[in-house]
C-alpha cells in the first residue's frame, strides 16, 4: 500500500506507522527524493510539519546501522523502475492508475518512432478513437434515431398527458417498433469516462512533457498554453501576457462538435450541453497544454465522425 499525504494532512497530524518499509520520500508532480531502506526493512515512520517544511523520521529500534539507497530525480517510469519497480507507485495517478500507467507506456512507444511528444499525443488520441469507434458510432446512431422520433414522442405526450401509465406503454412500443434504445446514447459515454480520466491523469503527471516543445509557440506541453503578446495586459485568469490559442481552438472544436450532435429531448439539458464547451475552455486555461492538445485532437476527430454519421442518416428515409 502506498500512502500519499499532503501538507494539509501533515499540519493536522498523522499517527506514526510501523511495518516493512519499501520507500519513504518527498515529492511533487514531477520530482521525487526517496530513501529505500534495505536492511533492516522493518521500522517506524513518523511524519509532521515543522514551521514551513515537512519532516519524516525513520526509526529502526533494533539496528545500530542502516543500509539504504537514495533516489533523487524525476518521476520518469524507466528511471524509477531501474531503481525499484515499487517506486513507480510514487506517481500519483489517482483511482485510474492502471489505465493512466498503460496510456503512459503507449505514449512512450509512440515516442520511439515519432520523437515529438505533441505528435505522440495526437497519434494516441487517434488510436483511442479507432479502438472506441464501434461503441461511439452505436451511441451516436442511437441519439440520431431518438432525435427523429421527437415529433411522435411529442404527439404521444400531448395525447396521453393525463395518463402516465398509458404514455409509458406507448413510448416503450414506439422504441420497440423503431429499434431504439433510449439509453443507447448514454451507455458508451459512461463506459468511455474512465478511459478519458486515465488519459487525463497520464498527461497531467508525465514528467516527459515537462519543457517538451510541440510546434510554433508551444514550447512546453506541461505548462498552460499561451501565445505571447508582449504589449498585451495580463488577463485575470492567464499566467502570462498573451492569448491561450490552443485552448480557444479546443473550445471552438468542442462547440462545433456539440452543435452537430442531435439535440436533447430536454431543452434545459440541451442548453447545458451547449454551455459545456465554454466551461471547459475556462478550466483548461491553466491546465497543461498537452491536455488541451489531446482534447482538441479528440474533438476534431469526433466532429468528423459526427459529420459522416449525419450524412448517412440524411440519406436514409425518416421514421414513419
Amino acid at each position: 500500500k502506498v500512502l500519499n499525504e499532503n501538507e494539509k494532512s501533515l499540519r493536522k497530524g498523522i499517527a506514526p506507522m510501523s511495518g516493512r518499509i519499501a520507500f519513504v520520500g518527498f515529492g511533487d508532480r514531477y520530482f521525487l527524493n526517496a530513501f529505500l531502506p534495505e536492511s533492516p526493512g522493518t521500522g517506524t515512520l513518523a511524519m509532521e510539519f515543522l514551521g514551513t517544511e515537512a519532516s519524516a523520521r525513520l526509526v529502526f529500534p533494533s539496528a545500530s546501522s542502516v543500509k539504504t539507497r537514495i533516489y533523487m530525480g524525476p518521476k520518469k517510469l524507466e528511471a524509477l523502475e531501474a531503481v525499484s519497480p515499487t517506486l513507480t507507485k510514487s506517481i500519483n495517478f489517482g483511482w485510474a492508475s492502471i489505465l493512466a500507467l498503460a496510456f503512459l507506456r503507449v505514449l512512450k512507444v509512440f515516442h520511439i518512432f515519432v520523437p515529438n511528444w505533441g505528435w505522440d499525443i495526437i497519434l494516441m488520441t487517434l488510436g483511442l478513437r479507432i479502438l472506441m469507434l464501434p461503441m461511439s458510432i452505436k451511441g451516436q446512431r442511437s441519439m440520431i434515431r431518438m432525435q427523429r422520433l421527437q415529433p411522435q414522442m411529442e404527439r404521444l405526450r400531448a395525447q396521453f398527458k393525463d395518463d402516465s401509465e398509458r404514455l409509458n406503454k406507448e413510448m416503450v412500443d414506439l422504441y420497440k417498433r423503431n429499434h431504439v434504445n433510449p439509453v443507447g446514447g448514454c451507455a458508451p459515454m459512461i463506459i468511455q469516462l474512465p478511459v478519458f480520466i486515465g488519459l487525463y491523469e497520464a498527461l497531467l503527471n508525465a514528467v516527459d512533457l515537462r519543457h517538451a516543445p510541440f510546434i510554433f509557440w508551444m514550447k512546453d506541453l506541461s505548462a498552460p498554453d499561451c501565445f505571447p503578446i508582449a504589449w498585451m495586459p495580463k488577463l485575470p485568469i492567464m499566467h502570462c501576457h498573451g492569448i491561450p490559442v490552443l485552448v480557444l481552438l479546443m473550445g471552438l472544436s468542442a462547440y462545433f462538435q456539440q452543435a452537430m450532435t442531435p439535440t436533447q429531448p430536454d431543452p434545459n439539458q440541451q442548453r447545458m450541453m451547449m454551455l459545456s464547451p465554454i466551461i471547459f475552455t475556462i478550466f483548461f486555461v491553466n491546465f497543461p497544454a498537452g491536455l488541451s492538445l489531446y482534447y482538441f485532437a479528440s474533438n476534431v476527430l469526433g466532429a468528423i465522425q459526427q459529420f459522416v454519421l449525419n450524412r448517412e442518416f440524411k440519406q436514409a428515409a425518416p421514421a414513419s
